[in-house]
Order: structure tokens, then C-alpha cells, then sequence
């Protein structure tokens, strides 16, 4: 039996808790200084500028039109989360239901090449459900994503 109150120390736990709770707002945009040099190089390579249906401000065609897909069928996700584990990354699109991330990869320049390979693992160290979308997955998203109801 516990006595007295419940005290985390994990740091992300804590975090994710008070966002749930809606005492903080989801770090991914107010904390920017927090980010990584190569997050923050990223986006400003790569600024958001397509507003999609449901309100959130993409970085590519592509990503608006998996944000679209996801709005339409009624599937609650964020756009751009910081990923629960210690490194300092952001997944494209997160559902909480199931826990699952999406991720679009949409360069082949050698850079982004590491930076996906970096990703990838540190989803797989962490055992977390990664979806991955590419260019030829796009022209055949609802192939991609299929919704029972």
C-alpha cells in the first residue's frame, strides 16, 4: 500500500504527465532552445509553412497529406512530438493510441541519410512502434493506411 504521494523523477514522465494534464503546453515548439543543434539546423532548413485541415503547420506536400489522412479519419495525433526517451528527437506525427509513430522520409541527401539511420535505431533500442512513409507511400496512402471501423 502507498502512503503519501507518488513522487517521479523521471524527468520525461514528468513532463508528459503535466501536458496530459494540461498544466504545461507540448514542448515541441516552446522550448526551441532545448533542441539539438541538428534538430534546429533541420528546421530552419526546413521551416513549416502548409497549414493543414486540422490546424497544424507542415513541413512538405507529403506531410499534409498524411496530416490530412490521419484528420479525416477521426485518429487524434500531434504533428512534430518529442519522442519520450533521453535523446533529443522528434518523431513527424504521433498517435497516441497504440503509441505509434510516424515517420516520413522524404530526403536522400547524405546528411539526412545519418540523421534517419540515427533515428531508426534509437526507435528500435527503445521498442517503439514506427511507421515509415517514403514517396511511393504517399501516392498510395490509403493502400498505406487502411481504417476499419
Amino acid at each position: 500500500m502507498c502512503v503519501g504521494p507518488i513522487t517521479y523523477h523521471n524527468k520525461i514522465l514528468v513532463t508528459s504527465i503535466r501536458e496530459s494534464k494540461g498544466d504545461i503546453i507540448s514542448s515541441n515548439q516552446d522550448q526551441p532552445q532545448n533542441d539539438s543543434l541538428e534538430t534546429k539546423e533541420f528546421r530552419e532548413k526546413f521551416p513549416a509553412k502548409i497549414r493543414v485541415k486540422d490546424g497544424h503547420v507542415v513541413r512538405s506536400k507529403a506531410e499534409a497529406i498524411i496530416d490530412n489522412w490521419i484528420y479525416e479519419a477521426k485518429i487524434v495525433h500531434a504533428y512534430e512530438r518529442k519522442i519520450p526517451v533521453e535523446e533529443d528527437i522528434y518523431c513527424d506525427f504521433w498517435i497516441p493510441t497504440g503509441k505509434v509513430y510516424i515517420e516520413y522520409w522524404g530526403l536522400e541527401a547524405q546528411d539526412y541519410l545519418g540523421r534517419k539511420e540515427n533515428k531508426i535505431s534509437i526507435y528500435k533500442k527503445h521498442d517503439l512502434n514506427l511507421i515509415q512513409l517514403t514517396d511511393s507511400d504517399i501516392s498510395n496512402i490509403d493502400d498505406i493506411f487502411t481504417c476499419e471501423t
